[in-house]
Parts: C-alpha cells; structure tokens; sequence
C-alpha cells in the first residue's frame, strides 16, 4: 500500500500512477492533469496577449519612425544643413526615445508623447502667425504628430487594458 501525494489516501500501489512526486491516485492525477491543461491555456493566453501587443506597439513605432526619421533627415541633410546647429539636440531628442521604442521602454512612450504634444501644439499655434496657403500647410503637418500621439495614448491604453485583464 502506498500513500497518495495528493490527498493522503491510501492505495494499492497496482492502482497508483508514479509521478516525480511519488504515487497518486486516479482523482489526483486526473485533477493534476486538468490544472496543467488550464494553466497551459493561461499562458497561451497570455503569450496571444503579448504579441498582439507587441504588434501594435511597432506599428506605432513605425509610424514614428517614418515621420521623425524624414523630418530629420529634411533638415540635417545635405541639402538642409544649415539647419543642422540648432537641429541636431531636437533630432535627438526625438531619435533617442525611438531607439527606446525598439526595446519596448516605458519611457520611451512618454517621451514620444510630450514630443508628439509639443510639435503638434507648436505648429498649430504658428498656423495663426500664418497667411494663405502656409496656414493650411501647417495646420496640415501639426495633424501629423497629433495623430501620432493618439496612437501613443491608444496604444498605451490598451497595453494597461492587457495588463488589467491578465
């Protein structure tokens, strides 16, 4: 007779599954089974959770990259270099976050969004400054880090929303 690991009955050991634990009965066993299988969907689960997310957040990274990655290369080019003196710590400023965005930093999100807000705010206010067809252009180019700062917050939103759920 053999005892069981699971609940301490005792059983014969004919009867008994041998598992790294020691002997169990088929109740135990069975109910071993059932929560491996529930803890095996739990974090497939989860890992779905994780690469759709991830999926999401390189969009929106892409997307940054994109955008911040012209506008850098329009006014640090040859074409544009000039513009590079009081460029280059702006282009920082936004290319270091966008390599955080690559390793999936938190910071790098928050960043991003005070930059997105900032230019977005900028170009909108000097659109009144404007006259005729450049006021049009720059409310124009303020939409675009404006949207690209509503895919941030949405993007953040629903990561919070996985990370609740999980």
């Amino acid at each position: 007779m053999e005892t069981c690991t699971g609940c301490g009955v005792q059983i014969a050991l004919a009867e008994a599954d041998l598992t790294a634990e020691g002997a169990r009965c088929r109740a135990c066993t069975l109910r071993a089974e059932v929560q491996g299988h529930v803890n095996a969907v739990a974090v497939a689960a989860e890992v779905r959770r994780a690469r759709a997310v991830g999926r999401r957040a390189a969009a929106v990274a892409r997307g940054h990259w994109i955008v911040w990655g012209t506008t850098v290369i329009i006014f640090c080019g040859v074409n544009g270099a000039r513009h590079e003196a009081w460029f280059a710590p702006l282009a920082l400023a936004v290319l270091v976050p966008l390599v955080g965005l690559i390793f999936k930093q938190r910071w790098a999100w928050r960043v991003l969004a005070g930059v997105d807000g900032a230019t977005a705010a900028a170009l909108f206010g000097w659109s009144f400054f404007a006259e005729g067809d450049a006021r049009l252009l720059l409310l124009f180019l303020a939409a675009i880090p404006a949207l690209l700062l509503l895919g941030l917050v949405l993007e953040l939103r629903s990561q919070r929303t996985v990370q609740r759920s999980a």
